[in-house]
């Protein structure tokens, strides 16, 4: 069941009450945008591949239900662990 985002209006009061006052930043939260990977924004990297490794990455995206980039990036880690 979908909560139910109907406030009272004493808690718009409240709510009122406290942005007039002012947020510390901590407590503001993000809401949109993806999430960070690691200690900070990600970086993009872009780079070719032939077509035969690309469908050897879809296969294997399919079969472990990863996105492209997950996948990416578990290769690479393994990599520079080696």
């Amino acid at each position: 069941m979908k909560k139910s985002h109907t406030k009272t209006e004493a808690e718009l009061d409240a709510l009122v009450e406290k942005a007039e006052a002012g947020y510390e930043p901590h407590e503001l939260r993000r809401t949109r945008g993806r999430p960070t990977l690691g200690d900070g924004p990600a970086e993009t990297i872009r780079t070719r591949v032939p077509p035969a490794l690309h469908e050897a990455m879809r296969r294997r995206q399919d079969a472990e239900h990863l996105s492209e980039s997950e996948l990416i990036r578990r290769a690479l880690v393994a990599y520079l662990a080696s």
